[in-house]
């Protein structure tokens, strides 16, 4: 770009030797077309989910000119300085219609959701000085991933008398997130707010899980009820992440309250637990329960198993039972004598009556009423309650 001036001149003789010239001057003008440069911003990936990661950049500047220039600065508002001209140093030329891709890794790491924009700005020169610059601009993004936590109740006992004993109840709260969660709520349906004993056993204020790690913590509770019934409560914790997203899991724990309950066949065989109740094996059933029945008598006495002597108690858990009378009455002692040991030896731990007298009357009762029906039901009721758990409490 410039101003260009020339002179011309012409020189002439004519016939006599005279001389004679003339000159004459003109200027051309090449203008200053300033230069125009763009810059181009990349980045890889565009878009993570959390927990975010490593975010790479290129930079790339083109020179739109009509003569080259030579890069001065490129910066970048969040990676700093890019490029910068040292003085006495080899400058970087652009041709015409060229590019230059600059050198290294340029990388960002952003972990937390969001979009994060940012600007680079370049700079040139060409040979009159003149400058030129251009921005570019990119955002990422992180994607906002939502929570996920899981509990996990369990009883250290499935099964308990019902007259109740502390259970051990366990709580594994497990964040499946891909960032941390607090843990603000932890409801049981029968304990009711478990998050004071939480805090306690994090030992901190809130209770913070990492991505993927679990947090572990017991209560002790006593549990009781009726026999025969069940303790069924349901936890719910809920936590919450960075950007105030909720998530909230439940499980649940059954434990069977029963009862302590033994079979005709376990009094069959062990004697020696005889020395627990205030019966004795060779104790007349006739006796024992006041069976007047003379549909059920053989001549006066109780011989149901035809040996032609007074029927025991022991007797009585060897019946076969029938489908007449004798044959039913036969089914309800075989059950109502196992049942008038559990009562006499357990007490309150066998429930279906409150002594061994009360006992003893309803087996009279129906008995003596010949209604095979009642018997019938009655033998069944025994059954259930026999069928308790298999050991003396402590």
């Amino acid at each position: 770009a410039g101003s260009y001036t020339n002179i011309a001149t012409a020189y002439a003789e004519d016939n006599e030797g005279n001389e004679v010239n003339d000159s004459d001057t003109k200027t051309v003008t090449v203008n200053d077309v300033l230069p125009i440069i763009q810059v181009v911003k990349t980045a890889d990936p565009l878009m993570r989910d959390e927990p975010g990661g490593v975010f790479t950049y290129t930079f790339t500047v083109y020179n739109l000119s009509v003569e080259p220039v030579w890069l001065t600065e490129v910066y970048d508002d969040k990676l700093g300085t890019i490029y910068e001209w040292i003085p006495e140093t080899t400058k970087i030329w652009i041709p015409v219609g060229g590019s230059y891709l600059l050198p290294g890794t340029w990388t960002k790491t952003y972990t937390e959701a969001g979009v994060y924009p940012n600007i680079v700005m370049a700079y040139a020169e060409d040979n009159e000085g003149n400058t030129a610059s251009d921005d570019d601009s990119r955002s990422v993004t992180i994607n906002d991933v939502l929570p996920d936590i899981s509990i996990v109740k369990t009883a250290n006992k499935s099964v308990i008398p019902y007259s109740g004993e502390d259970v051990v109840f366990t709580f594994v709260i497990t964040n499946n997130s891909v960032e941390d969660v607090v843990i603000y709520s932890i409801m049981d349906t029968v304990f009711g707010d478990l998050l004071p004993e939480a805090l306690v056993a994090f030992g901190d204020d809130p209770i913070t899980i990492g991505a993927g790690q679990q947090f572990t913590f017991t209560i002790t509770r006593f549990v009781s009820g009726l026999a025969g019934t069940e303790h069924y409560n349901v936890v719910t914790a809920c936590g919450m992440d960075n950007e105030g997203n909720e998530d909230c899991d439940d499980d649940d724990e059954l434990i069977r309250l029963y009862w302590y309950g033994f079979t005709p066949g376990y009094w069959k065989n062990h004697a020696e637990s005889w020395v627990k109740t205030e019966y004795a094996p060779m104790d007349y059933v006739r006796t024992i329960f006041g069976i007047t029945n003379p549909n059920v008598l053989t001549s006066g006495i109780l011989d149901l198993n035809k040996d032609g002597r007074e029927d025991t108690l022991m007797d009585a858990l060897s019946y076969k039972g029938g489908a007449d009378l004798r044959g039913k009455v036969q089914i309800l002692l075989r059950a109502a004598v196992a049942g008038l040991l559990n009562e006499s030896a357990l007490g309150d731990y066998y429930p279906p009556y409150d002594d061994t007298e009360e006992l003893i009357e309803a087996v009279r009762d129906a008995i003596n009423s010949g209604n095979k029906g009642m018997i019938n039901t009655l033998a069944g009721q025994f059954d259930y309650w026999n069928n308790g758990i298999h050991e003396f409490p402590e």
